[in-house]
């Protein structure tokens, strides 16, 4: 009964070693059913237990491999358990999880302006055999920096902008309509008329234009306004670099001398541009690069404008709103005179009518302060034209006199003069003048009190 047993062991365990394809010279180590270890050897090789902290091994005491199929299952399974404590913003939470098994990795949600960005250290797929904390890591939030990269459709039909971010992230955006901003490629004018292929700066839609442009001379008859803008046809031109058109303006065919002349580019903020112009053939030659107004100024032989006129003023001059309001200066007595024409749209004037100065036509020469035998006096003269202007000179002082003969001076100052004439009458007062009348005693008295209390304090 035993060898029919045994016999039927060593059937199942051949079987078994077919299914599994593991060859009779091997010996299989499993836990709870699975493959843990394949062991290779010789025949006659001593079976040795795998060291492993997870099970115990029941083996038979002299076991060898033998040319039979060898299969030992773990007796006294351990399980090691190990913890994992997850961290979030200081709250924690704590999972248990067996040595080898999948560790699942919580969801973190967003916070208002920090978006989860992954857990630190990272987190290993299957668990070691250890426990382990991990963080919640936060990040500020992508703020997308679009950039244009590219667009399609036109101006006419409304163009849809493509944006691109650093990140990779594309927004499309549509624009209303709007009419076409074309630039020049190509062309060239003659005389008046100006024929040229346009492309707009936008799109990219091209249309031919023929205009016919202004040119006109300013009433100083030094500076000719050219009006190359589109704007009477409705159409608003941007510069392209690099376009050029080709401008001649009849010059020394049309009887100007002067070949000395600037071009300038002008605008409502001044002058933008300088342009480089020739003489062809009695043509005036420039290379214009925007759809704008010019000025082409004569300068003198030292290079200055001999007229200069503003971008207000060239407006004026091509429309025809001059409308000069004059302003007459009256000639004066040291000023000449002179008439002013302004005009009000621009601003722009001008001076003619010049008149000489007058000149002072003076009154005759009146006192205005008698002189004294100590100070000089003043005399003065007005001009009738302008009682402003008054000149004024000096009146010399009068030689002090002794009237009374008591040797001092009777004009007031009392400056001594001398020894007193005979049969004179002499000093009667403090002051050393004779005084006589009917105020002569009150005079005296006072003058007496005075030199009294001069000499005191003396």
């Amino acid at each position: 009964e035993a060898e029919r047993a045994l016999q039927e062991r060593e059937e199942e365990l051949l079987s078994d070693s077919v299914r599994n394809c593991v060859p009779a010279t091997q010996t299989i180590f499993k836990i709870n059913g699975e493959i843990y270890r394949i062991d290779e050897g010789s025949l006659g090789d001593a079976v040795t237990a795998p060291v492993t902290a997870l099970a115990g091994w029941t083996i038979p005491e002299g076991s060898v491999i033998t040319g039979n199929y060898a299969e030992f299952e773990a007796t006294d399974i351990v399980t090691d358990m190990y913890t994992v404590t997850w961290d979030v913003d200081g709250e924690q939470t704590t999972e248990t999880y067996a040595f080898g098994s999948q560790i699942n990795i919580p969801a973190v949600a967003d916070k208002e302006d920090l978006v989860f960005a992954g857990f630190s250290p990272a987190v290993p797929h299957i668990m070691p055999a250890r426990n382990m904390t991990f963080t919640a890591i936060f990040a500020p939030k992508h703020n997308h920096a679009f950039k244009e990269v590219g667009y399609y459709g036109t101006c006419t039909e409304g163009l849809v902008i493509v944006s691109k971010c650093a990140c990779g992230e594309t927004v499309e955006s549509r624009q209303a309509a709007t009419a076409h901003r074309f630039a020049t490629v190509v062309g060239s004018c003659v005389g008046n008329t100006l024929t040229d292929t346009l492309v707009c700066s936008v799109c990219g839609a091209s249309e031919q234009h023929t205009m016919s442009f202004q040119t006109v001379t300013t009433s100083r008859g030094r500076t000719t306004v050219l009006d190359l803008s589109l704007e009477k046809n409705g159409t608003v031109i941007q510069p392209v670099s690099g376009s050029t058109i080709k401008i001649m303006i009849p010059w020394t065919n049309q009887g100007y001398t002067n070949t000395n002349v600037k071009v300038t580019r002008v605008n409502e903020q001044g002058v933008q541009k300088t342009y480089n112009a020739t003489i062809e053939n009695g043509y005036l030659v420039f290379y214009a690069d925007h759809f704008s107004i010019y000025l082409v100024e004569e300068l003198d032989a030292q290079g200055n404008e001999m007229e200069p006129v503003s971008y207000q003023c060239a407006i004026c001059e091509l429309n025809g709103t001059h409308r000069y309001e004059t302003v007459v200066t009256a000639a004066t007595c040291t000023a000449d005179g002179y008439t002013t024409h302004t005009c009000p749209v621009c601003g722009d004037s001008y001076v003619d009518a010049q008149t000489n100065k007058t000149g002072h036509k003076w009154s005759v020469w009146t006192p205005t302060k008698a002189p004294s035998c100590t100070e000089e006096g003043q005399e003065m003269r007005v001009c009738a034209n302008d009682s402003k202007h008054v000149e004024t000179r000096p009146l010399a002082k009068m030689d002090h006199r002794d009237i009374n003969g008591d040797g001092y001076c009777d004009f007031g100052c009392g400056a001594y003069l001398g020894t007193p004439e005979p049969n004179k009458p002499q000093s009667n007062c403090a002051c050393g003048q004779y005084h006589s009348g009917p105020l002569a005693g009150i005079i005296i008295f006072f003058h007496r009190i005075a030199y009294f209390f001069k000499n005191l304090f003396k």
